[in-house]
């Protein structure tokens, strides 16, 4: 899905766009199938909040740009609501009020404390099976007519 500015336009590669324009297309899914007429999914930027840690945050609400304290209100306030469930919410807001009054050392869980800071060893990646691998598995699943046939 390309954004409606000119053409082949490209929208941000963010989550949000993402989740935006797939409910556009789940929509024109359902449209279709009901005969009704398609939307065209259009990029509205709403602006930017990142959230560096501590206060120190940059967002840029609806072109205001803020720094700062005010800037980590709107940056947090913005991720809490785009949290799907009120627990989430609790949980993520809870962890941010921990973190602010006993440092960041208190709501680590020590889980992956002592291993090397990589992507490898953070996602396991050296863990999933080889393109062979995963063959020979499906090929060991086959029942023996078919493994025969092949």
């Amino acid at each position: 899905m390309m954004c409606a500015v000119g053409g082949d336009a490209i929208c941000p590669p963010t989550a949000q766009h993402a989740l935006r324009q797939g409910r556009t297309a789940g929509n024109n899914v359902a449209a279709r199938l009901r005969g009704r007429s398609l939307s065209q999914y259009r990029h509205r930027d709403l602006g930017l909040v990142v959230d560096l840690g501590g206060l120190g945050s940059v967002a840029r609400p609806l072109g205001i740009p803020l720094s700062g304290l005010p800037a980590q209100l709107v940056t947090r306030g913005y991720h809490l609501l785009a949290l799907p469930t009120l627990v989430a919410r609790i949980r993520v807001a809870t962890n941010w009020m921990l973190h602010a009054v006993a440092g960041d050392d208190f709501v680590r869980t020590g889980f992956l404390a002592g291993q090397p800071s990589t992507i490898r060893a953070m996602e396991h990646t050296d863990a999933r099976p080889t393109a062979d691998e995963v063959h020979a598995a499906a090929d060991s699943e086959k029942p023996a007519r078919t493994r025969q046939a092949s």
